[in-house]
């Protein structure tokens, strides 16, 4: 689970932005709203996180910056072409250094016995890690990384301990479980625009392939109306139980509907078809609404998510989806016995109602300066009491983050 990310030179942010999501101590537990960051931690984060602003404020563009370190570290060597990212866009900026680190909980100290410890649920070690990289960026690319490191706490106490640290294509080893002498060969193989973890994961290092497997298993998706019929087919016809999910849920939120079939459309070809209460015939796919497609395509992702613990960040999470449906999705990650895993919602939304249903420490704000810079801060980085009327108060102009209409 993330609870801190940091970042500069991304897109439309400039400045160095620092979103830390740790909850505070003293804040009361709500029904399981927060999760610790590992087994055992002490510290806290928010199983959703809900990003709010103006249109062009920079919402999809911090989700970019999370979703652009997703597919850096998961996508295989030879298709780091196909990973876009951009640097702020005035004159000096390309030409300036980038960076971005993340913060979360997990598996620490792995070693080749880790993974099989895990599959016969035997005691393991915990902590927080944090991984940072610095890297030039040129035609919507990383070109060259200049420094990448990656650093743990066990139980998530004391001093930040070097796991490995790489400054070009120099790596110096700072724990004795990371760089085994079996793998001392890889180093040679390091490319100045991919990732280390990427490098050795393709090499089978144990502790690089479980970090990677598990970015792997994250889902982020800035953009669902890319998703077509035929991804969704091909999807649930490789996955029963989430057809199982989507047939027990959708009745649930879409007017009408009691069931969905996969049938044939041609030789070729697989259709979706939504069989409707009072209807004789059911509905094809390019004739149901909206919104129907759009929660054809998020509920399996939030099983995914749910299942498997996973981190999920979605834009727009609202689009095309009544207000009380939002409601009840978000409730499946704030509900601890939905939620076992503790998978992590990060989304974005226009839908400003919603801050009536979520606690300061699950909000974060973006905004834009005159200059086009955007910026982004928790609700917890204002102060305001914890029992208001979030929306109320954003509404008034108090968080920031409204439109300037006019």
């Amino acid at each position: 689970m993330i609870y801190k990310i940091e970042f500069e030179n991304l897109f439309s942010f400039k400045d160095r932005q620092c979103l830390d999501l740790s909850v505070a101590p003293n804040v009361p537990e709500e029904n399981g709203r927060y999760a610790t960051v590992f087994p055992g931690a002490t510290v806290r984060a928010p199983r959703v996180v809900a990003v709010i602003g103006a249109n062009a404020s920079g919402k999809t563009n911090l989700l970019r910056v999370l979703g652009f370190l997703l597919q850096f570290l998961r996508t295989e060597v030879t298709q780091q072409a196909q990973v876009t990212v951009a640097a702020f866009n005035d004159a000096e900026s390309p030409a300036k250094v980038s960076s971005i680190a993340v913060e979360f909980g997990g598996v620490v100290n792995y070693s080749p016995d880790t993974f099989d410890r895990l599959q016969q649920n035997l005691p393991v070690e915990y902590g927080v890690y944090r991984y940072e990289l610095e890297f030039q960026i040129e035609k919507f690319n990383v070109k060259s990384i200049f420094r990448e490191s990656l650093k743990q706490k066990p139980l998530g106490a004391g001093k930040w301990q070097s796991v490995f640290k790489r400054d070009n294509d120099h790596v110096t080893n700072g724990s004795k479980g990371f760089l085994l002498p079996e793998y001392r060969h890889v180093e040679k193989k390091l490319l100045p625009q991919v990732s280390l973890l990427t490098v050795f994961a393709a090499h089978y290092h144990p502790a690089a392939s479980a970090l990677i497997t598990y970015i792997r298993n994250c889902v982020c998706n800035d953009d669902l109306s890319r998703v077509d019929e035929q991804t969704v087919v091909h999807f649930f016809k490789g996955n029963p139980a989430g057809f199982d999910f989507l047939n027990s849920q959708l009745p649930k939120v879409d007017l009408g509907i009691s069931q969905v079939d996969i049938e044939a459309v041609s030789h070729t070809r697989d259709g979706l078809f939504f069989r409707h209460a009072g209807l004789p015939k059911p509905v094809e796919w390019l004739l149901e609404s909206r919104g129907t497609q759009q929660m054809v395509k998020l509920l399996p992702l939030l099983k995914h998510g749910l299942d498997g613990g996973h981190l999920l960040v979605i834009d727009e999470l609202d689009m095309a989806i009544h207000p009380m449906v939002l409601r009840h999705f978000i409730t499946m990650f704030t509900h601890p016995k939905v939620n076992v895993r503790n998978a992590q919602l990060w989304f974005s939304c226009q839908n400003a109602t919603l801050l009536e249903e979520l606690n300061k420490e699950e909000i974060v704000i973006c905004e834009k300066t005159s200059d086009s810079r955007s910026r982004v801060l928790s609700l917890m980085d204002i102060k305001s009491r914890r029992d208001v009327n979030h929306y109320k108060k954003y509404m008034q102009g108090e968080y920031g983050g409204l439109p300037i209409i006019g």
